[in-house]
């Protein structure tokens, strides 16, 4: 008996949460009139828009390119030895042939000092060889292998001399140096890094361009450069060498220009957004970068156009709710009479030309006065009623903006 009471009760419970669920749908699905709510489906998206503008810009070129020092290089050593001193400070500026880096010579001068007797020696065999010779008591080849004595030595002396220079580091050129790779006492090898030393006052910026623009660039033409370290701040120079060749690889050539650099703010191996100005103007129709969409099938933007089809809207600029289930008739009608005509999304194909800041040239499909969703694509489709809001969040962005 238990079990079939509890078999009406699941049946029984199945049944009202059917029926409620058909009561709930009725309810949300549709109005108190009976009519379909698909009339809350199909209110417009906010979106923000934007007018194509006629602007003038001026011709450029861009790359990106490598600061690198006017000199640089890692100070090491020729010869092998124990670091005795150092003699500089990690960061500091140096003047050429500053003291760097001794190394211990203990060894080498006592080597020294035996050379210089045994050449002192050496010279005295030799004048008094001479001295023999000229009376008759020995040959002229025993004279010469004395000189030859006393040359091999000096030699040796000279040698010596120039290995114990070389155990005394001093900077090639001015500049300033890095962060010190030794320390004191440590056996070090030649080759081992000691400090960096850079001269970046002035500082070279490298690039490359594709071999069509061959023509365009020359020696001392004006650059602008963009790093990532001051993004509001442009550094300008001149171009001051052109490669002649032209990589067979990727069809570019390299270029090189040089800018002042006082405040040392460019560092050899930042990352450089190089601009060449090429002294002309072209008029180009620009609109924001963020209108344009890019699928499988090219570029495209919403237009914004003017219907005959009219909308439940509460106001022009605002985002609208959706309609509520007792709004009369006569409501919908002063609506209807307030806003006459919607508005609504053509979907366009349209080619692109070159980006700047957050605008973005249109080579084909859009023209000056036209009107284009900036954001909101996402909302949309073909046809699709839309508002305009006052709200775009692009005017809160940086003009320029900063590349990573």
């Amino acid at each position: 008996m238990s079990f079939r009471r509890s078999i009406v009760i699941w049946v029984s419970s199945g049944f009202f949460l059917v029926l409620a669920g058909y009561f709930f749908y009725d309810y949300f699905a549709t109005g108190d009139d009976g009519q379909s709510g698909n009339r809350r489906g199909t209110q417009p998206a906010v979106v923000t828009a934007a007018t194509a503008e006629q602007q003038y810009w001026r011709s450029q070129l861009r790359s990106v390119g490598t600061v690198q020092a006017i000199q640089g290089i890692d100070v090491t050593t020729e010869v092998a030895g124990k670091v005795a001193e150092i003699d500089f400070n990690a960061g500091a500026n140096v003047e050429k042939d500053d003291l760097l880096v001794k190394l211990d010579t203990s060894t080498e001068y006592a080597e020294l000092r035996s050379l210089e007797a045994q050449l002192e020696k050496a010279r005295s065999d030799e004048h008094r060889a001479r001295q023999l010779v000229d009376r008759g008591f020995i040959s002229e080849a025993a004279l010469q292998q004395t000189t030859t004595d006393t040359k091999n030595l000096k030699a040796q002396v000279e040698e010596q001399r120039a290995h114990i220079s070389k155990k005394t580091i001093r900077a090639p050129f001015a500049g300033k140096l890095g962060i010190r790779q030794i320390s004191p006492g440590e056996l070090i090898s030649p080759g081992t890094p000691i400090v960096t030393l850079q001269s970046i006052s002035p500082i070279f910026v490298n690039f490359t361009l594709p071999e069509h623009t061959f023509a365009k660039v020359y020696p001392g033409q004006t650059v602008e450069v963009l790093v990532a370290a001051y993004p509001t701040q442009i550094f300008k120079g001149k171009i001051s060498a052109i490669n002649p060749k032209v990589s067979e690889k990727t069809r570019n050539f390299a270029v090189q220009a040089l800018l002042p650099n006082n405040e040392t703010h460019l560092q050899p191996g930042m990352f450089a957004d190089v601009t060449i100005d090429m002294g002309t103007q072209r008029p180009v129709v620009a609109i924001p970068a963020s209108a344009v969409t890019f699928n499988a099938y090219g570029e495209t933007v919403f237009f914004v156009r003017q219907s005959a089809q009219q909308t439940g809207l509460s106001s022009i600029g605002t985002a609208v709710a959706p309609a509520s289930a007792d709004r009369n008739q006569s409501q919908d009608s002063a609506l209807a009479q307030k806003y006459p005509s919607a508005l609504i999304a053509e979907r366009g194909f349209i080619k692109t030309g070159e980006k700047r800041g957050l605008m973005v040239e249109v080579v084909k499909g859009v023209g000056a006065g036209d009107r284009v969703v900036t954001a909101g694509q996402i909302k949309i489709d073909e046809g699709a009623s839309i508002i305009i809001s006052d709200d775009d969040v692009l005017r809160a962005a940086e003009p320029r903006p900063v590349k990573p």
